[in-house]
Parts: C-alpha cells; structure tokens; sequence
C-alpha cells in the first residue's frame, strides 16, 4: 500500500520538528509540564484537517500518549488519545497498535477498567500474539482483568 497522504512544507516541517526536539529534551529533563505544552504547540502548527498529512500528526499524537506521564499530562490523556486514534485512522478504537498504546498510558495513569478494555480489544482483534516484548505483561490483564 503506498501513501498517498502529502508532506507538509519544509518550513513548517523544520518548526515542528524543532518543537518536537524541545519537548522530547524537556521531557528527558523531567520538565513534564514544558514538554506537554512544546508537543501542543507543535501540534497546533500542523494544519487542519490534521489527519490528511503524512507522518507528523500520528508521531505526536502517539508520542505524547506513549510518555505521558512522564510529561505529567493524565490530565490531558483523553485529549491525546482522541488525537491518536483519529490520526491513526481509528475512530472505532478497534486497532490493535492504537488499543495497545492506549491501554499502557491508561494503566499508568491510574484508569485500570479502560485498559483492560483496550487490552481486551487487542486480545479480540489480534490475538495473544500481539502481546509480545513490553506488552507481554498485558496479556493477563486481556484474558483476567
């Protein structure tokens, strides 16, 4: 399948990324809250509708999700997740990449049920198979809860 999405211009590209690289050196600094608020600023950047551009809208969505704790953002996790799942083309919330990315930021902010749930998506869509390296350990929560 060959992408058939656009890059977005250079100039902007170069911005975001720039962005990006703040919030991933505030983040590794524990500057949770500066981190959060560079990934935003990115992510306003990118131009509506964000889901038709390659590559940067579905990177960010899913990169705050996956460190959001780090980025002390359970506050804003919904906001994120929503994000990831449209970029990801998942409104649904049925794929097992987005199921298993939510279900791990879920957990550790605290929101146990929704990340069964979510590992119970990716059981039911994928099977046990998909619960390999990292995720392994969710794979009691999918069949146990």
């Amino acid at each position: 399948m060959t992408n058939t999405k656009p890059d977005m211009p250079a100039s902007l590209v170069s911005e975001v990324e720039g962005l990006m690289k703040k919030a991933g050196e505030a983040r590794r600094a524990g500057q949770g809250a500066a981190s959060l608020a560079y990934s935003e600023e990115a992510w306003s950047l990118i131009p509506d509708p964000k889901t038709e551009w390659n590559f940067h809208p579905q990177t960010i969505a899913r990169g705050v999700v996956e460190t959001i704790v780090e980025r002390q953002g359970c506050g804003v996790l919904d906001l994120w997740l929503d994000r990831m799942y449209q970029t990801y083309f998942d409104p649904d919330r049925l794929h097992t990449f987005t199921n298993m990315v939510a279900g791990e930021a879920l957990l550790k902010c605290g929101r146990r049920d929704e990340a069964v749930a979510a590992f119970r998506r990716v059981l039911q869509q994928g099977g046990p198979g998909f619960f390999s390296g990292a995720y392994r350990p969710y794979l009691d929560l999918a069949e146990k809860g």
